[in-house]
């Protein structure tokens, strides 16, 4: 079952990107995570842990979170 903060986030990437739909996968200790080859053949993905949002590309990545006060929707826009 996924966790409630993956849920909201989950929710808020296809209020944006709905095509994600698809992509998005659900892991066995309840995060959520994507994993796209981009147009230039570089793996781009997402995920979530505890109350954070993780996005990578190819080497490289950043987590989106709010301290304090974790807010599923704003770390999944600022991750957009």
């Amino acid at each position: 079952m996924m966790n409630h903060y993956s849920e909201l986030v989950r929710a808020e990437l296809l209020e944006a990107l709905p095509s994600l739909a698809p992509h998005l996968t659900e892991q066995p200790d309840g995060s959520l995570f994507l994993e796209l080859v981009s147009p230039s053949g570089w793996e781009f993905w997402l995920s979530t842990e505890s109350d954070e949002v993780t996005v990578g590309f190819d080497a490289h990545h950043v987590h989106f979170s709010t301290p304090w006060d974790p807010d599923p929707a704003a770390d999944a826009r600022d991750g957009t």
